[in-house]
């Protein structure tokens, strides 16, 4: 985010321990920074989501895999938009709704999502969803586009 700081978000343990942590790298002094949740909505611990910067404290992110109910990993398609206020070292999360006329994307772990510019895309933001897996199931090899809006 910014010119100087990475957000981490998620991740899997070598024990497959699934997390929902949020840390910062501040590029400047190269120390870490754990950003604890200032909400009580929060998303489900979870492994290789994708995440995008929307802007200098937000972040979009899509996807990942957790634990199956039944067995091994099952993949994800809720879209959750992360704000973060790193000099207080709070973060708020806020789960977007994706309208049933949309084509939502089915369940997945280690896709890529990136911004892209569209002509005539005023107050949007647009991002690429592509690839990923369903695990242990499927490699998706389709693309998506999410525009995001954003309201006063």
């Amino acid at each position: 985010l910014g010119d100087d700081h990475i957000i981490v978000f998620a991740g899997a343990a070598q024990d497959q321990t699934m997390s929902n942590e949020v840390f910062v790298l501040n590029l400047s002094s190269w120390t870490w920074k754990k950003i604890d949740p200032i909400t009580s909505e929060v998303p489900v611990p979870r492994a290789s989501p994708c995440m995008c910067a929307l802007d200098e404290n937000t972040c979009v992110v899509f996807g990942g895999a957790t634990p199956s109910a039944t067995a091994g990993l099952e993949g994800l398609n809720d879209l959750w938009l992360l704000k973060t206020d790193i000099e207080k070292g709070g973060v708020s999360w806020e789960q977007l709704d994706i309208p049933e006329s949309s084509s939502i994307p089915p369940g997945r772990n280690a896709a890529t999502l990136m911004p892209i510019n569209l002509e005539g895309n005023e107050g949007c933001r647009s991002f690429l969803l592509s690839g990923g897996w369903a695990p242990f199931v499927t490699t998706h090899n389709d693309s998506f586009l999410l525009k995001v809006t954003t309201t006063s």
